[in-house]
């Protein structure tokens, strides 16, 4: 598999781990079982990891679900984004030196770390706003767009890659327009 398309693939898998984690590993773990994505032979999918994932996906779902429990999530998928990001494209990228692979992992890490800084942020505001009435809304919102973007990534990485930076730029573009008045560098747009 050309190079290109494993860095789309494995960007797409960031993207969407900062959506949604344990759907995103399950999503991975069956296509990579089915051969439908080229994974490091390091990176066996068992059934158990199978199993660990699906209980996993399952949970994370049904919490973000419910109002209050999924802003406590939220705390504790910050730090498994990151990690996931960074293990889902270093494992789509069998191909590079480990030194290349880890170097490119970790923006993969930082991407679902913006994507879930965001989409913490964005819920908090939704919460305090609605009362939490908005929240499984929200939570429909994300889950559609990790699995519209996973399945973009099975189907067509280069289009779904463009997706996810499109997705990464509005991220950025948000957190950018809530910094203090004193962080924002002068000269800035």
């Amino acid at each position: 598999m050309n190079v290109i398309i494993q860095i789309a693939i494995g960007y797409c898998l960031a993207t969407a781990a900062g959506l949604r984690i344990f759907v995103t590993l399950l999503v991975w773990a069956i296509a990579s079982k089915m051969g439908l994505i080229m994974s490091d032979k390091n990176w066996q999918i068992s059934p158990l990891t199978l199993s660990i994932c699906t209980i996993g996906a399952v949970v994370e779902v049904a919490v973000f679900f419910r109002p209050r429990l999924d802003n406590l999530m939220d705390a504790v998928a910050l730090p498994l984004a990151t990690v996931a990001g960074t293990l889902l494209m270093a494992s789509v990228l069998p191909s590079l030196p480990p030194w290349g692979r880890w170097l490119i992992a970790i923006i993969g890490g930082a991407v679902a770390l913006l994507l879930q800084i965001t989409t913490t942020l964005l819920r908090a505001q939704i919460t305090k706003t609605t009362g939490g009435v908005n929240n499984g809304l929200f939570a429909t919102i994300e889950l559609g767009g990790c699995l519209g973007l996973l399945l973009l990534a099975l189907l067509e990485p280069r289009l779904a890659a463009l997706a996810a930076l499109g997705l990464t730029i509005a991220a950025a573009r948000y957190l950018w327009l809530r910094l203090p008045p004193g962080m924002i560098p002068k000269g800035s747009p």
